[in-house]
């Protein structure tokens, strides 16, 4: 596949983010290779992030968009919902204070077509980020080495319980939305830990997932932030002073590890049969504590 086949939207979900979002659409319009359409998917901002975010569009000319109502349920789900509303080869997941690298698209769509899978394998890429503080201040040049994470968890069991994937960074194939989608009619959602660790599951065990080592976009650091970051060299210091925070993501963990269990019995049975070796097994209980506990 060549890389003038290749379309591909946006998801950006937004919720009171008139601070940030600006910054990230600009970002993404600045790309040399446009989407086809940039999907807003707004889960009840009180602020004026529609409006700037309807502002930048029209200021770069760029007509291609669409704004949701967002479910009102969360992030995941908010997430998981506005997948309905793709249809281009290619989706890239973005939140609404980041910033993308101007040769994003051009890196992931290299990867892609040196992969050069079929189009009916369910596939997810995604990369390393560089930190910036709530300024645009540089805090470290790599996601993953600052946060003591490696996409080798992917490699076994060990994604159950430690995720490697972060949303922002994330590319998926349709036949990976197509799998999102049908699993959303047999999980329950609200068990669910985060969308691009359900994501990661879904590509680790039916499909294929690829890492790009370069950072790809600027990941913003502040108080707001759904899901943050933490320095690994502070890393028990942090299980102790969230003990309880801790626990609670564990049982969700956990929980989330039974949804997969549930999906795989009732997964198409073309889909299981072409990757009945990626099938989900069980993971010991101490295994469980020790890869979730010391991100091993």
């Amino acid at each position: 596949m060549y890389m003038k086949d290749l379309s591909y939207e946006i998801i950006i979900c937004s919720y009171n983010g008139e601070k940030y979002i600006h910054n990230q659409i600009e970002s993404i319009l600045k790309s040399s290779r446009l989407p086809s359409r940039i999907i807003l998917s707004d889960d009840g901002s009180t602020d004026s992030t529609i409006n700037r975010a309807i502002n930048i569009f029209k200021s770069y000319n760029y007509r291609n968009y669409k704004v949701l109502s967002g479910p009102r349920q969360g992030i995941i789900s908010n997430y998981l919902v506005a997948l309905n509303y793709t249809n281009s080869n290619y989706i890239f997941l973005a939140d609404q204070d980041d910033i993308w690298i101007s040769n994003k698209i051009e890196t992931f769509f290299s990867y892609i077509n040196k992969c050069n899978l079929s189009e009916h394998i369910p596939q997810l890429y995604f990369s390393d980020a560089e930190l910036i503080d709530d300024s645009g201040n540089h805090i470290a040049g790599s996601f993953f080495n600052y946060q003591g994470i490696t996409p080798a968890v992917l490699s076994d069991d060990s994604i159950i319980y430690k995720n490697c994937v972060q949303g922002a960074s994330c590319c998926i194939n349709k036949a990976l939305r197509d799998l999102v989608l049908s699993s959303l009619n047999q999980v329950n959602i609200k068990n669910l830990y985060m969308h691009d660790w359900w994501i990661a599951l879904l590509a680790k065990y039916y499909g294929e997932s690829y890492f790009i080592e370069k950072p790809t976009l600027l990941y913003r650091q502040h108080q707001n932030n759904q899901v943050g970051t933490f320095n690994k060299n502070w890393k028990l210091f942090y299980y102790f002073r969230n003990l309880r925070k801790f626990i609670a993501n564990f049982i969700l963990a956990t929980k989330q590890m039974k949804e997969l269990e549930k999906f795989n019995n009732v997964i198409p049975s073309n889909i299981l049969k072409s990757r009945s070796e990626r099938k989900y097994r069980y993971v010991s209980l101490l295994k469980r504590c020790i890869i979730y506990l010391f991100r091993l």
